[in-house]
């Protein structure tokens, strides 16, 4: 559960997407996607494989000047699946993110691989 931080606000947006791939093998454009460089200038990204998940799997986190995107992007067989949170600072003048990367880090792979397990029944 995510608790804020004390006397921290901001915005949270969690999205969730999962595509399946019967015909065409999405692996060359899920790599391509999950480590993309296309971000913003002068935006921050960290990009960390992931194991132990799928058959790949990237965990990326943009830091920008107002917000951060923390992304879960994982590839199991003809699966994508893909869940990404947008967190925005608080109004307030303060200058830190409401939640760590890496502190959700476990939260992202726990419910990615119990949606991952329902998909397959």
């Amino acid at each position: 559960m995510l608790k804020p931080k004390e006397k921290k606000g901001g915005i949270a947006v969690l999205f969730t997407q999962v595509t399946l791939h019967k015909k065409v093998d999405p692996g060359p454009e899920f790599t391509a996607k999950a480590q993309s460089a296309g971000y913003p200038p002068k935006s921050k990204a960290t990009i960390k494989t992931v194991s132990g998940i799928g058959d790949r799997a990237y965990y990326t986190s943009v830091d920008m000047e107002a917000s951060r995107i923390i992304t879960l992007s994982i590839l199991d067989g003809g699966t994508e699946y893909s869940s990404q949170l947008t967190l925005s600072k608080s109004f307030s003048d303060d200058t830190a993110f409401p939640y760590d990367s890496d502190k959700l880090q476990p939260l992202f792979i726990k419910d990615a691989k119990a949606t991952l397990a329902k998909l397959k029944g």
